[in-house]
């Protein structure tokens, strides 16, 4: 496995985490809800089958509810499932609900995680343009809502798909603003994902040594 797949895989872990604290807090209270939603994030990665069963009923029974925040919070689980599974048209189209949902509900928080799972479903159907456009629609919702954590990891994931496209100058300028993002909050983890990635850049261009 190259490092560059290693990294995305720690990327979207973090979102995940990062969106749901964010649209718990305004949650309707429903123990079904909440218990669906603790099998789906404690399935998410030792197994995906029991996730998705988790997070299909979670979707089934808070849109029969009504219960409009946690229907987008199912849509997102589906989304995230789909880029871990490699079900990359699902990801897309249930991030796209995810994000009509935010709007309709003029929830602003959220936007920028939920683009940047979008553009990762994107960058691997092998839609650059898509992605990028994505990506870009993360990083403005991140600033605006003043989520450095998003922003950092919006740079990080913007360089990667400059590497794919190996528009190395510009993606080692966005490495650096992810850096420094990093190491503002003090995430040793977002600063170790960004120096694999540096050498990532360097061992394609085959200056092995410094890599």
């Amino acid at each position: 496995m190259k490092v560059r797949t290693l990294h995305i895989i720690f990327i979207v872990s973090l979102f995940l985490g990062v969106c749901t604290n964010v649209w718990s807090q305004k949650s309707e209270a429903n123990p079904l809800m909440d218990s669906l939603s603790y099998v789906y994030q404690k399935n998410v990665y030792s197994q995906p089958v029991l996730a998705k069963e988790a997070a299909q009923k979670w979707l089934e029974e808070s849109e029969k509810q009504g219960l409009k925040i946690h229907t987008i919070r199912a849509h997102y689980a589906l989304a995230n499932l789909g880029n871990i599974s490699g079900d990359y048209k699902s990801a897309v189209n249930e991030t796209q609900k995810t994000i009509a949902l935010l709007k309709e509900l003029n929830m602003e928080n959220g936007l920028a995680a939920s683009y940047n799972i979008l553009a990762l479903g994107y960058k691997n159907l092998g839609n650059y343009p898509k992605a990028m456009e994505s990506f870009l629609e993360c990083l403005r919702y991140a600033e605006k809502m003043d989520d450095t954590q998003q922003e950092a990891n919006a740079y990080q994931n913007i360089a990667t798909l400059y590497v794919l496209q190996e528009e190395y100058k510009k993606a080692t300028e966005n490495l650096d603003r992810a850096a420094e993002l990093y190491r503002a909050l003090g995430d040793d983890d977002g600063v170790l994902v960004t120096l694999f990635n540096f050498a990532s850049i360097l061992k394609e261009q085959g200056i092995y040594d410094e890599a």
